[in-house]
């Protein structure tokens, strides 16, 4: 059974909310334009404010509902070092869903949201701190990937200063690595002075 639940958690986040609302909204495979992301920074430039919240909100719940899933599923769970492992495992196997979803051919996001939604989940308080920071790097950098890749750096030591487990550290480091090697190409473009501005593409 817990075995089960936790598959869940991979086609929890593999369920592609910005491709969905892109083929509703304009009959379009968002992969094909813009960046070719199919999450909510591209969702946004591509189609604009609404379709682009629909598809923030939907990627981060789903981050959110993989945790409850696995929570579900470890309750029965006595030692709190597992728990917290299945939890883990659970939000960990919802951002692979999302990065490689097989609904669309493993063509997927680069997790960001779906990450801020496992992490509401496994560590509230820390991902309330780290998300005030992607908001003031936001601000100051205008740029969406810059200000995820230094936050997603970050978190870790967010969620150690706040006393977490060191299973949820370990977890974070391991999502901070996967969201930088997704923003590689963003990173070229950053060292380049290529990459997009948030504020002026958005409408």
């Amino acid at each position: 059974m817990v075995h089960f639940m936790l598959a869940l958690c991979y086609f929890i986040g593999a369920f592609p909310p910005g491709y969905i609302v892109a083929k509703l909204w304009k009959g379009i495979d968002i992969r094909e334009h813009g960046s070719g992301n199919i999450g909510f920074t591209n969702v946004l430039r591509v189609l604009g404010k609404k379709a682009g919240i629909i598809t923030l909100i939907c990627d981060v719940g789903k981050g959110v509902l993989a945790v409850y899933v696995a929570t579900y599923a470890a309750s029965g769970v006595e030692s709190p070092t597992i728990f917290a492992l299945y939890r883990a495992i659970g939000g960990a196997l919802a951002i692979i869903g999302h990065n490689w979803p097989v609904f669309i051919g493993f063509r997927g996001g680069k997790g960001v949201a779906t990450s801020l939604g496992v992490f509401l989940g496994l560590a509230p308080i820390a991902t309330l701190i780290a998300t005030g920071i992607w908001i003031f790097l936001l601000l100051i950098s205008n740029m969406v990937s810059l200000s995820s890749i230094i936050t997603a750096a970050l978190l870790p030591l967010i969620i150690f200063a706040t006393h977490y487990s060191i299973v949820y550290i370990v977890i974070g480091i391991l999502m901070a690595v996967m969201i930088i090697i997704r923003h590689k190409s963003n990173i070229a473009r950053i060292i380049r002075g290529e990459e997009n501005k948030f504020f002026k593409k958005a409408r």
